[in-house]
């Protein structure tokens, strides 16, 4: 099977495939939708803002739970996923640690060195789940499927940057210019979208790229 060259049919088989794969898990995208808004929504209106940043804490380990859960179905659906008794959690919160950390730093960097490190590193926790390896060798093993892709991850990513740019615009644009409820309504669902978008096209990413690998060989 030859590789794909244009960027724009691996844009639409990635996305085909991710819609697919959403509707299969529409229940369990709407309970994560729902727990990512409703409750911040409701604590933004009355609750203190040390109160509510706590909270929303509390729904970042959460949401790790949910990104487990969600990337090891579509990896579980496509065969790619090793049996393990193994406690995947921790090595979850590595490499979220180790992830935002480094991409910060690239940000600080000027910018582009943070997309850089995010798009060659964001295959790390499929590689991790399908696996079952170390956070070190998830990361490298993103690294090496990622050579030479770089452009392409880029346009297949851009709906994300897209969805994290509405969140960051309505946030400036927006500010005490609407009701507070529909304001945080909005700016809750934008959150809890752009989240949950790169754990569903990322494994499918790692999977296409694997079956190349492997088909090359």
């Amino acid at each position: 099977m030859p590789e794909v060259k244009s960027a724009e049919m691996a844009f639409s088989r990635v996305y085909h495939d991710a819609a697919i794969h959403s509707k299969a898990m529409i229940l369990l995208l709407c309970l994560v939708f729902l727990i990512n808004t409703v409750p911040m929504v409701y604590a933004d209106m009355n609750w203190s803002e040390t109160d509510s940043n706590r909270l929303a804490g509390l729904f970042g380990i959460i949401n790790l739970l949910f990104q487990f859960l969600i990337v090891k179905r579509i990896l579980q659906f496509n065969d790619q996923v090793q049996a393990s008794n193994r406690n995947f959690v921790p090595r979850m919160f590595g490499i979220q640690i180790v992830y935002f950390l480094a991409v910060g730093l690239g940000f600080i960097c000027f910018i582009f060195p943070g997309i850089y490190i995010a798009l060659r590193w964001s295959l790390a926790v499929p590689a991790m789940i399908a696996g079952d390896k170390s956070i070190a060798d998830s990361i490298e093993e993103s690294w090496k499927l990622t050579d030479g892709k770089f452009i392409d991850l880029l346009l297949i990513s851009l709906p994300i940057f897209a969805l994290f740019g509405a969140v960051v615009a309505f946030v400036f644009v927006s500010f005490e210019r609407v009701a507070p409820l529909i304001y945080m309504t909005i700016f809750e669902s934008l959150v809890s979208f752009a989240i949950m978008v790169p754990w569903i096209i990322f494994p499918l990413i790692y999977i296409r790229l694997t079956k190349f690998e492997r088909e090359k060989t």
